[in-house]
């Protein structure tokens, strides 16, 4: 457990806000962590959040508003102290053999791609970045990622970008290694075309380290936590549920 502290804490899309904490330990691309918010029975328990980009001491987090927790949250101001768990979670695998890799990330899913696309570019690796959103008011970190490769947008509405979801760009992403983050329904798609790539699972936890068995999924290795033994798995590995 960490007592860090918030630096910023700001809006940066319809129901998108990025928060920046201080005194943090150095995070792997991939890894995330779990935050307590202190606001009575039914937030009791800790919400796990992944990491955009960890650096030194700093740790940048993008989340959206969807409930109590997360609304509490966005309210929160600069000099505020938040109980942390940190390191968590196994995070992506890469080498730095040549070869070009596509990133793909939905919605939210999208923030850990950040972190990841910063250290395959420090590795020259060429990459194709695929994100998809709702609508151009929900969009973010396209100017950020385009420094890193090429950058395809969709939007399911059409307002920016490819209209569709992503599973439209698949020629992208079918026959090279590919790291994907998002609704399950997405990385399901994904998988089933494409069983040679990493992928990151949201799940809901407890915990954060396996000790509640309250994100555990089918693997052909078993059951395994997403918490513990993730959330980044190899897609190949994991049974999908009809």
């Amino acid at each position: 457990m960490s007592l860090l502290t918030i630096v910023s804490n700001l809006p940066i899309a319809k129901t998108i806000y990025q928060l920046e904490l201080s005194g943090a330990k150095e995070h792997k691309p991939g890894q995330f962590v779990m935050i307590q918010i202190n606001q009575g029975v039914e937030l009791f328990l800790r919400r796990p959040f992944s990491i955009m980009e960890s650096d030194k001491d700093r740790l940048k987090i993008i989340y959206k508003v969807v409930g109590t927790g997360t609304q509490l949250l966005s309210k929160m101001t600069p000099g505020t102290g938040l109980d942390v768990l940190e390191q968590l979670g196994n995070g992506f695998k890469f080498d730095d053999q040549p070869g070009d890799v596509c990133l793909i990330g939905g919605g939210t899913g999208i923030p850990p791609l950040y972190g990841l696309a910063k250290t395959l570019a420090s590795m020259n690796k060429k990459m194709t970045i695929i994100l998809g959103f709702q609508s151009r008011e929900e969009t973010f970190l396209i100017p950020e990622f385009s420094s890193f490769g090429k950058v395809i947008v969709t939007t399911i509405d059409g307002s920016l970008g490819l209209k569709g979801n992503i599973t439209r760009c698949q020629n992208e992403w079918q026959s090279v290694p590919y790291y994907a983050v998002g609704p399950l329904g997405m990385l399901k798609a994904i998988a089933k075309e494409n069983p040679n790539g990493q992928i990151s699972l949201e799940e809901r936890m407890g915990c954060g380290f396996g000790a509640c068995v309250g994100c555990t999924i089918l693997t052909s290795e078993g059951p395994k936590q997403v918490c513990f033994d993730g959330p980044v798995f190899a897609a190949k590995e994991i049974i999908w549920e009809n």
